[in-house]
């Protein structure tokens, strides 16, 4: 039995409210999101280590910066921030959880959605926001373990790039290339979208699932 998604939550946003962006002062700012659980599951201390060595590297697009955006909380979330203070990852931000109704006007403003599993992890999982960010028409970027269907997900529907969590320096100069193309980018939402709509929200999976009785 497939998950599935009501996107027309996602289609009642209207940017031209107060934002998220203009509430935190993000407005020139290319916004990687993260929503959820901070947990050891996630191996977010990768994340972070990408983060380091684009700021290590001065990375930043041409009229804004980049920063990782954490929106959760969770048992590794005290010592992620930590770390970030510690090693002065200024690209880095943490947020408390959201409610339901304003998570997907977070996703509509955010410019890339980030995925993340540690690469040790033996499971088939796919993380349940990769759904949230295809309603939202946001590319994904995603660090996966092997066996995550995830990549199977991400490279079928064509919405953003996908790879195993193991090398910080090829993970780097991916995130430079992929956030660097905004043309494909645009595209990467627009299939992320119309992926979703024929095979996740409700009506389509259960066609499917009438279609195998």
């Amino acid at each position: 039995v497939p998950n599935w998604i009501d996107i027309t939550p996602y289609d009642r946003v209207l940017l031209s409210d107060s934002t998220f962006r203009q509430q935190h002062g993000l407005e020139d700012t290319f916004l990687v999101v993260f929503p959820g659980v901070l947990g050891p599951t996630q191996g977010l201390d990768f994340i972070l280590d990408v983060a380091k060595e684009l700021q290590t590297s001065n990375f930043k697009l041409q009229t804004s910066s980049v920063k990782f955006l954490f929106v959760g909380d969770g048992t590794e979330a005290g010592r992620l921030k930590e770390r970030v203070r510690t090693e002065g990852l200024s690209n880095v931000l943490f947020w408390s959880f959201v409610s339901p109704d304003d998570y997907p006007r977070l996703l509509k403003e955010a410019d890339v959605g980030l995925l993340s599993l540690r690469k040790d992890c033996k499971t088939p999982t796919v993380p349940g926001k990769l759904f949230g960010f295809l309603a939202a028409s946001l590319p994904v970027m995603a660090f996966l373990n092997q066996e995550s269907e995830g990549h199977r997900m991400i490279k079928e529907a064509d919405c953003g790039m996908t790879m195993v969590s193991d090398n910080v320096g090829l993970a780097a100069e991916s995130v430079r290339q992929f956030i660097a193309n905004s043309e494909r980018l645009g595209e990467y939402g627009k299939n992320g979208r119309e992926y979703v709509e024929n095979q996740f929200t409700k009506e389509s999976c259960i066609n499917q699932l009438l279609q195998k009785l």
